[in-house]
Order: structure tokens, then sequence, then C-alpha cells
């Protein structure tokens, strides 16, 4: 079904590759990469142009139909019954956004069967959506019906460490899509100019005259004090605006994080 959905969505091949191609700077460049649900290649693709000897396995045969088209070594299979006939055998395992349509305990088995399956420092790196994210967690995770559930950072780290593991990264990923509502640059007030007005370099001199009578008045004096006070008033209203923008910005920040996370671990005993 997941095979599916991507061609319901309309998700772009290009697209797909930029974001899963940074995630190939956590693999050394030597030894086989296996990627685990590959679906239509677009990682495989990345790999492959750097340089890796990269082979993915998916449960969709259209999928690895897609992949083979593109000249990527693919094939059928089910990584719960792959990766227990392949022990020790890869230098990485990449898996992204496959744990989500699984329920922990299968989740928890893939983990471990990807460690198994790993040679020692051999790395894994799962991705995910983020369900710290809200746009992700309130509607964009559940329109796709194989999803089962969301795995925070946490979760995946706690799971790597059951299955012997070692965690070395894990984040979001910055570059994934935050859905803002709005633009946080909308609520820095930093750029704000207040438009003053100009002062005269010279004036008439009856004009000057005039002034200079008028600033020595009892009403010049309350119109000074006057201005002063709703100066400070406005001082004071352009700080509570400040703060609140601060944090209205903060809130942004938080409730829109990067819809992706992701967690890398290495199998102990290299060296």
């Amino acid at each position: 079904m997941s095979f599916d959905w991507y061609r319901f969505r309309e998700f772009d091949r290009d697209t797909v590759r930029a974001a899963r191609e940074p995630y190939l700077e956590y693999f050394a460049e030597q030894g086989p990469l296996l990627d685990v649900g590959c679906g239509r290649g677009e990682f495989l693709d990345a790999a492959k142009d750097r340089g890796f000897d990269a082979l993915g396995i998916d449960l969709d045969p259209a999928a690895v139909e897609a992949a083979r088209s593109a000249g990527l070594r693919a094939e059928v299979a089910d990584a719960l019954e792959f990766l227990p006939a392949h022990l020790d055998e890869f230098n990485g395992i990449f898996c992204a956004h496959v744990v989500e349509h699984l329920e922990p305990a299968a989740t928890a088995a893939l983990i471990r069967a990807a460690a198994d399956g790993l040679r020692p420092g051999g790395v894994l790196c799962l991705v995910s959506p983020n369900p710290g994210s809200l746009p992700t967690i309130t509607h964009e995770f559940w329109r796709d019906p194989s999803h089962a559930r969301p795995y925070d950072i946490e979760a995946l780290a706690f799971l790597c460490g059951q299955a012997g593991l070692e965690v070395t990264a894990s984040g979001v990923d910055v570059s994934s899509p935050r859905g803002f509502a709005i633009d946080p640059a909308d609520l820095d007030l930093s750029e704000i100019k207040f438009p003053t007005d100009p002062t005269p370099d010279s004036q008439p001199r009856l004009a000057g005259a005039v002034a200079s009578q008028f600033q020595r008045s009892r009403l010049a004096a309350e119109m000074r004090s006057t201005i002063h006070h709703q100066q400070m008033r406005i001082d004071h209203l352009e700080n509570q605006l400040e703060k609140i923008a601060n944090a209205l910005q903060r809130l942004v920040e938080v409730l829109y994080e990067p819809s992706e996370i992701f967690v890398v671990a290495t199998r102990a005993g290299a060296g």
C-alpha cells in the first residue's frame, strides 16, 4: 500500500532523493550498504552515484520494479526474513519511513535483525516522521492508511540500545518541511523602523522668535510633560509587544519542528 500511496500523492523522485542523500554522510564508502524499504530507489540512486555497493529490498513488487527500471539493485524481500539470512554482512543499513508502518514488537524485531546484519562497526540509520511536529502528528502522518504509529527519537534510541547498538547521532532533519502556519520572520520586530519628523536645519527669524517665546511658556511645559508621559507609554507598549512577539515566535518554533527525525546507531566491535 505504501508504494500506491507514493503514487497517489505524486511524490517527486528528485525531491525524495534530495531528502535522502544527506544521510549517506553517516556511512563509510567501503563495504555493502543495504536499503530496507527502498521503494522506488531514490536513496539507492544517490548511493550508486557516490560509489556505494548498495542493494535495496522492499515488500512491494511494483516498487522494486521501479527501482530496477532505474538501473538499481533491488529485490522483493521481507526484512525480517532477509536479514537473518545475511548475518554480519553489511557495513551500513538504511531504513527510511519504514518503522512507522510497524507495531512496536515488529519494530524492535526489525532493529534487532538489522543489528545482526551489520558487521562490527557497521552503522544503522533510521529515519521516520517527527511526532513533535504539529502538522505531522495532527494530519500528515495519519493520511497514509498504512501507518501504524509514530516513533520519536527516544523510542528509536531505546530500541537500538535494546538491540545492542550504540546511538552515535540523532536529531531532526532541519531541511525537512516544517509546515509553518505563519512566517516566523513576520514576528521579528527588530527590522521595524518608526518614522521620525525631520528637524529643519534653519527657520525664518520671526518663526524662531515665536518658537523661542513659546518654549518659555507654561503651555509648552505642560505639552512637554504630556509628550513625555505619552512616550513612556509608547515605550512600554513596544516592550510588551516585543515580549509577545518573542513568545509567539518560540511557540511557533516548538509546534512546527522539522517533519523528519533520524537516529544513527553503530554495532560495537570494530577494530
